[in-house]
């Protein structure tokens, strides 16, 4: 058993749930890669792993009412073995160029009838903005807006956006705003409806990697990607958007995830908590909340 397995089978057994047990809470682990992948990416992993099929429960709401009554993040205690652990899962880059379009094959390139089904209008596959919305179409529409004016777009302003989906903030920037928008993507599924999105617009769909495009852009939006590029590319994901940036410019990143490895890496945060501004410049002060919104505001050099 690896320290990994052996830390995570004792952090689910505070929430009174057995790895491979025969209660119907129990969860099932079908691949035994969970465990690291559990240690580095916690809240956002264990979600995302259960969608890739790596474990399963006959009753999973109970299963995650046990682990949320539980609490188990709060019970993680730092430790030197932990430390271990949690390094020995992350040294290995999990998300180099050839993995990233890999998993983003296995992710998107399904077909486009789930997502179109379970998200809104524009297929905006991150968190919506509900405070004065009714649907989900408005909470994405609000959400979109709040972004370009974080932004501060003008017309005929370069946008790039790392992670464009399926076109839909490329389309309501370029639409809205007047922005003429490079939108890249890895997804060949996702650039497909993408460009007919766009159509007519100011807008290019690329399917590329972050870190296959180049130029220099007025500002740059990532939204909901910064999750899937991984921690050990952390540093050369935000030196790359700093090397595309205009004089001047700015960056907005939105990330659902925890921010710890965010702030260290930023020069300057804004952090939106249910968009109030809780934080500038002082990640100190915010608290791990993977409900928090947050934007790296950068300038280039």
């Amino acid at each position: 058993m690896t320290g990994a397995e052996r830390t995570v089978r004792d952090l689910f057994a505070l929430a009174d749930v057995k790895v491979n047990g025969k209660r119907p809470f129990d969860i099932q682990v079908h691949d035994q890669r969970f465990y690291g992948r559990v240690l580095r990416g916690r809240e956002l992993a264990l979600g995302e792993s259960y969608m890739d099929g790596w474990w399963d429960a006959k009753q999973l709401d109970e299963l995650v009412s046990r682990v949320l009554a539980a609490d188990i993040r709060s019970k993680l205690r730092i430790s030197p073995a932990l430390i271990k652990t949690v390094l020995t899962s992350t040294v290995l880059n999990r998300q180099t160029n050839r993995r990233a379009k890999r998993n983003a094959a296995h992710h998107y390139n399904i077909g486009n009838d789930l997502y179109e089904r379970m998200l809104d209008k524009r297929m905006i596959y991150s968190c919506a903005y509900w405070k004065d919305a009714k649907n989900l179409d408005d909470a994405q529409t609000a959400k979109l807006d709040l972004i370009c004016r974080k932004l501060q777009l003008k017309k005929g302003m370069t946008l790039l956006d790392i992670g464009c989906g399926w076109g839909g903030f490329a389309e309501y920037a370029a639409r809205t705003y007047g922005v003429k928008v490079t939108g890249i993507t890895p997804a060949a599924e996702q650039v497909k409806i993408a460009k007919k999105r766009t159509k007519g617009l100011p807008v290019r769909i690329l399917q590329k990697d972050y870190r296959e495009i180049s130029g220099t852009y007025d500002r740059i939006v990532s939204i909901g990607m910064l999750e899937h590029v991984g921690p050990k590319n952390y540093k050369d994901f935000f030196g790359r958007c700093n090397d595309m940036l205009a004089q001047g410019g700015l960056t907005v990143i939105l990330v659902e995830h925890d921010m710890e490895v965010v702030f260290r890496l930023a020069d300057k945060i804004t952090v939106l908590h249910r968009g109030r501004v809780i934080a500038d410049g002082a990640p100190d002060a915010v608290q791990r909340d993977p409900a928090v919104v947050a934007a790296y505001l950068g300038t280039g050099t």
